[in-house]
Parts: structure tokens; sequence; C-alpha cells
């Protein structure tokens, strides 16, 4: 039961027959929107090299899950594209290999522009991963809108691979 849109629920009269087709559009389409919201978690498995001083895309090669069909791992694979317009709460998080001295930045950006307060920096460390996650964001998106986790090193360095360290979540939280 994918991509339910939101029921429209309507008002009942008296003299109203109880009928399957309203129970189905009244009763169980609500509830099964409900239990199947659209909600996705994405990382990345691969590693990205990134230019000093600009915030890079990441691109998600594997999904957790994806209720509604919003990302691909073939076409725009950084992106997740609203199947239901609402109000959803996103989360982005980006890590480096181990790189001493670098400064780490990430945001989750709407349509290629900054969600505000999504965005996040680390001070530089030294010898070991450097990783965060921005601030949950809550943001409006309308069908065809697409969020993406950004992040920026202050030297040129790798994204961390081989686990869930540069990752997008994705959850509808109302209509």
């Amino acid at each position: 039961m994918t991509n339910l849109p939101i029921p429209v629920m309507s008002t009942a009269a008296p003299g109203n027959f109880l009928t399957s087709a309203l129970w189905n559009a009244q009763v169980r389409d609500a509830i099964n929107f409900v239990l199947n919201p659209p909600i996705f978690f994405g990382y990345s498995t691969s590693t990205v090299s990134l230019a000093a001083g600009v915030f890079t895309a990441i691109g998600l090669d594997t999904e957790v899950f994806d209720s509604y069909g919003g990302h691909s791992t073939v076409t725009n694979t950084s992106r997740y594209v609203a199947q239901v317009a609402g109000v959803y709460e996103v989360i982005g998080a980006g890590s480096l290999q181990s790189t001493s001295g670098t400064l780490l930045a990430v945001y989750v950006g709407k349509n290629g522009t900054i969600i505000p307060g999504s965005e996040v920096e680390t001070p530089p460390m030294s010898t070991h991963f450097n990783g965060i996650s921005s601030p949950p964001a809550m943001v409006q998106l309308n069908v065809g809108d697409y969020v993406e986790t950004y992040v920026l090193c202050s030297s040129a360095a790798s994204t961390a691979n081989g686990g869930p360290w540069c990752s997008l979540s994705v959850k509808f939280i109302h209509p």
C-alpha cells in the first residue's frame, strides 16, 4: 500500500447509509495512510571527494526504507523527492575520513537552498572520523520538491565510506 493520497474526510448527513465505498474512503484509507506515511532513510557507502570550502550534495546509494518511492539509486541519487505534499522532518549527516585539522559543516537543502536552522559545523578534529548530524528541521514540501544532505570541509578531503556515515532521513509529519 504505497503512495496513498492524504484522505479527505467527508461530513456525514442524517439518513446516509454506511456503504462499503463510504467505509473504504472514510475509514480504511485514513487508517492506511496513518499506518504508512512517507518515510525515507538512505546513506552513502561510497567515498565522495570534497573540494575545500564548497558544499557538495551527497549521493545516497543505499536505501534502508523508502515507503513512497521518493528516492532513486540511479538518477539524482542525492535527492529525496516528495510524493505527497506536507510538512516533513529532515535530518542530514556527514562524516569525513580521518583528516587532521579539517572543519566539517552539514546542512539539509530544499530544492538546492539551505533549510534555515539545519546547518551545523564541528571544529577541526585530528586523527579520527569527524562526523555530525544536522538538527531536525521542519520543511514544507510540495509534490516534486526535493531535499538533500550537503557537506563542506575546510580543506580538500573525502567523506567516510562503508557505513551510514553520510545520510538523509525524511519523515512526513503533517499535511
